[in-house]
């Protein structure tokens, strides 16, 4: 990979960003404090009259708080004798850096190849299918990015192919496997424009017989708008998902857009009382080496980090550009069982072409899944007289406050 990356060098385009980060989060144990430099460049060549190739690598560092070390330190304190007496070894998790790639990263490196109807995309690249905002039914590889503003989409190594229609219409079909190249993906999605409305049906099967299908409708009318849903097959069970909103750009200074949208998320969980930090798909530390420890903080088997665990949220967002070096975004998301909602809004400044300077803060309101409860923020180990619970409320920020500095290459 790495000798492949270094032959584009030669002759190539350069573009990306050097970045620097620093955040400070409210109402935690530990560090709160936390600062990140990114250098990321682009190298793009042409080796052909219909071929190009693309390469993003991104080089990192952090320091300061590390959630790993907090959480470890959190269930030490708590139950780190308990576990010790009950010969229930608990190891404290790796360091931030235990090698190269925690530091050194490939993040796109694909071919292209243009035809006159035909263009085919093979390597590691950013996939993103579905008209909605933040949260989408139909994305095959979903990511929700609101919180992170400033962190682009995860690559996917895939090939994915375009061909045009001559009625204007284009048939994408995509097929990715996972880096450990043990699991796969397979997903088409025809698109055609009837009445100014985009229709796009997607079928999609992963290599374990999952299958997928979905439909996206975007149009214009005076004010944008979209539904997209689908359903996907899970123990013998059609889970639905369906997000429906509209848009609407007002004249205001150098322009304003506002947006509503709401999410229905059948694969959630129904009452907020059922709500554990398990259903996020992930642990914070590593798990003891016991029976009893694995059942209290074990993950669902085949689990995938989820960004939100409930079944119905609003959002709404805004953008404001006061001028051309001055803009306000601010997004917020709820929880419309608990209440609870997640607000970020970021003021950027751009004094030039190449420099931009980027604030804001991430507000966690009310009381649920984004501002969790004790049933959200605790866990359970043992049972009965000798039943202990686990409070990882240090490591769950009542609200942070960002800042970051990008340099275009």
């Amino acid at each position: 990979m790495w000798i492949l990356f270094l032959a584009t060098l030669n002759a190539a385009e350069t573009e990306g960003y050097a970045e620097i980060r620093a955040s400070y989060v409210g109402g935690v144990e530990g560090t709160p404090w936390q600062v990140v430099e990114r250098f990321r460049p682009t190298l793009s060549s042409e080796i052909g009259k219909k071929w190009a190739l693309e390469a993003t690598v991104e080089v990192i560092g952090a320091h300061g708080r590390w959630e790993p070390d907090v959480a470890f330190d959190l269930v030490d304190e708590q139950i780190g004798s308990v576990l010790e007496s009950a010969s229930c070894p608990f190891e404290k998790p790796a360091r931030r850096i235990e090698g190269i790639d925690d530091v050194l990263g490939v993040e796109r490196f694909f071919v292209d190849y243009f035809g006159e109807k035909v263009d085919v995309r093979v390597g590691r690249q950013a996939l993103n299918w579905g008209s909605a905002q933040m949260l989408n039914p139909t994305d095959l590889f979903s990511e929700v990015l609101v919180a992170e503003p400033w962190r682009e989409r995860k690559g996917v190594n895939a090939a994915r192919l375009n061909w045009a229609w001559k009625n204007g219409g284009q048939l994408t079909a995509v097929a990715a496997v996972n880096d450990r190249l043990d699991e796969g993906r397979f997903g088409v999605k025809p698109m055609w424009s009837v009445a100014e409305t985009d229709i796009a049906p997607v079928l999609s099967v992963t290599t374990e017989g999952t299958p997928f299908m979905g439909l996206d409708l975007r149009g214009q009318q005076t004010v944008g708008w979209w539904l997209e849903g689908g359903a996907g097959l899970s123990e013998d069970e059609w889970l639905p998902e369906l997000s429906v909103g509209m848009d609407y750009s007002f004249v205001l200074r150098d322009g304003l857009i506002f947006g509503l949208q709401y999410t229905y998320d059948g694969t959630g969980i129904a009452d907020p009382f059922d709500y554990t930090l398990a259903a996020r798909g992930t642990v914070l530390v590593p798990i003891p080496s016991c029976d009893a420890a694995k059942e209290s903080f074990s993950v669902p088997e085949n689990a995938e980090p989820r960004f939100t665990i409930g079944q119905h949220y609003a959002l709404a967002w805004t953008n404001l550009a006061w001028d051309e070096n001055w803009s306000f975004q601010a997004s917020a998301l709820m929880n419309l069982q608990d209440r609870s909602s997640l607000v970020i809004p970021t003021l950027s400044w751009l004094p030039g072409d190449r420099l931009s300077l980027h604030a804001g803060a991430q507000l966690l309101l009310g009381e649920g899944e984004f501002s969790p409860s004790v049933y959200v923020s605790r866990v359970d180990f043992g049972e009965g007289q000798g039943n202990l619970t686990v409070d990882f409320d240090g490591v769950i920020p009542s609200w942070a406050a960002f800042s970051y500095l990008r340099f275009a290459l």
